[in-house]
């Protein structure tokens, strides 16, 4: 639930390949792909490839459902979901736990 109505950037960054995908909604049948990492990279490291980055128009309040897919292949392994709101002056960072929840099963 994003804390101000923007024009969200969403990043993603893995070790190894990834695709992070964003419904309309709350409903996960709504979804399409954001952003994916194709190789790998550190962790946080947001801008290695342009398709890390998707932008998103978000409501303050509204739900959405969210997914990261990870494949890791060998060696290391990292996954993290960032996110920033430039007109509204908020940092690219990772997605805090109090604008997530996880839904019931």
């Amino acid at each position: 639930m994003p804390p101000v109505t923007c024009d969200w950037n969403f990043y993603i960054a893995s070790d190894d390949n990834s695709v992070l995908y964003l419904s309309s909604n709350d409903d996960p049948s709504n979804k399409a792909q954001v952003a994916s990492v194709g190789d790998w990279t550190n962790p946080k490291q947001w801008k290695k490839f342009g398709s890390q980055k998707g932008t998103i128009s978000l409501v303050k309040g509204q739900k959405y459902y969210l997914e990261a897919v990870h494949k890791e292949g060998g060696g290391g392994d990292n996954l993290a979901i960032g996110w920033e709101c430039v007109e509204h002056g908020i940092a690219l960072g990772v997605i805090g736990a109090e604008y997530t929840e996880l839904p019931i099963v």
